[in-house]
């Protein structure tokens, strides 16, 4: 993958009244019309009106990414539709490490986010095969949807159901072992309370990591052994000794 390869932007020619052109790397779409057209192919906005389908290309662009190929963000917060292709979004930890989260096709949006967890590890998409991507900055889009109120609650709810992931917990289950996910959890939940007490159980500790209980109890045990954290002498309770150590844990 080379992030640094300029992606050649296309069009669709809908019918002969609109030429096809291919611009040269970086540049501009030759006609809205057809960048208009294949949007249209898109699930989300098939039944649009041709004045609408206009709006949104005239704020967006479409370019043709090869496979491997980064998807180029925008200067702004941006909205990214797959037209024809696919995509994935891969989480990149700090150290390099990548783990893939989620494919996107067929005229499904997504955002990039940049940053996407508190350990700093970020986002990126790249063509799982060439795809064409359109692109548009995300309040200009909305806006353009905004008379369409169906086609801006399906694009709406789509987004938010990629918001809705806890890239965080991803990023943890993928790069963190069961010890340091345990004691990032522990560190948040001791933060909630002045005095840094955790009361639930192992099991919603378990739930919460995406662990097996067992293993929740053998992780506060370490860190109970290490001075991080101290039990109660009775009941569920324990409390945070050093919560700045505890989420510094790798």
């Amino acid at each position: 993958m080379d992030p640094t390869t300029s992606p050649m932007e296309i069009g669709r020619t809908p019918d002969s009244s609109i030429g096809r052109k291919i611009g040269e790397p970086g540049g501009r779409i030759g006609s809205s019309g057809e960048l208009a057209w294949s949007l249209k192919q898109a699930d989300v906005f098939r039944e649009l009106p041709t004045e609408a389908l206009a709006g949104l290309a005239r704020v967006g662009m479409l370019r043709n990414y090869a496979k491997g190929m980064m998807i180029t963000p925008l200067e702004t917060e941006g909205i990214f539709l797959v037209l024809t292709g696919v995509v994935k979004l891969l989480l990149i930890s700090t150290s390099g490490r990548e783990v893939e989260v989620e494919r996107y096709a067929g005229g499904r949006p997504f955002e990039l986010a940049g940053t996407a967890a508190k350990s700093g590890g970020s986002i990126i998409a790249v063509a799982e095969e060439q795809a064409d991507v359109y692109a548009a900055p995300r309040e200009q889009f909305l806006n353009r949807l905004a008379p369409c109120p169906r086609a801006l609650i399906s694009v709406t709810t789509l987004l938010g159901d990629a918001r809705s992931m806890d890239l965080q917990l991803v990023e943890e289950l993928a790069f963190c072992r069961v010890k340091a996910r345990v004691a990032h959890k522990v560190a948040e939940l001791g933060r909630s309370d002045p005095n840094g007490r955790v009361t639930c159980t192992r099991a919603a500790l378990a739930a919460m990591t995406a662990t097996r209980e067992e293993e929740v109890t053998r992780a506060l045990r370490e860190l109970r052994e290490a001075g991080l954290i101290a039990f109660a002498p009775y009941g569920r309770e324990l409390r945070v000794v050093d919560p700045d150590k505890l989420a510094s844990l790798v």
